[in-house]
């Protein structure tokens, strides 16, 4: 006896967040997205760089994004099943990644500051 499986196609409705560096949380919304068998990000040069993803509970998918030139910069989100894929522009890449935050005084006020020789620096 033979089983049939029935595969909808799929469509994202959002992504978060816009604006994001590699390592950084996303989610996907849409429909059908239980189907889902790639998560990808395509760059101008239509590049795609696959992600680890999990499904939750309310069918949304979500993972961290894979390792990404910030120099880029926008990217379209996808993701694909066997009946085909969907893509959504666009997350701005930045080259920003911060590090765990330790010892600030709550009473201080403090600034970032972007070096683009060595990355984000604290000011007090």
């Amino acid at each position: 006896m033979s089983h049939l499986v029935f595969i909808s196609p799929l469509t994202i409705s959002g992504f978060s967040p816009s604006i994001a560096g590699t390592g950084f949380n996303f989610l996907v919304t849409g429909e059908n997205l239980i189907d889902t068998t790639e998560v990808y990000f395509l760059n101008q040069f239509e590049d795609k760089f696959f992600a680890q993803f999990n499904l939750d509970v309310e069918n949304n998918v979500t993972g961290r994004i894979p390792a990404l030139n910030p120099r880029e910069g926008f990217y379209k989100v996808g993701v694909g099943n066997e009946l085909g894929k969907f893509e959504l522009c666009c997350i701005q890449i930045t080259g920003l990644i911060l590090p765990p935050v330790t010892g600030l005084a709550p009473s201080t006020t403090y600034s970032l500051r972007w070096n683009s020789n060595t990355g984000v620096l604290w000011e007090q």
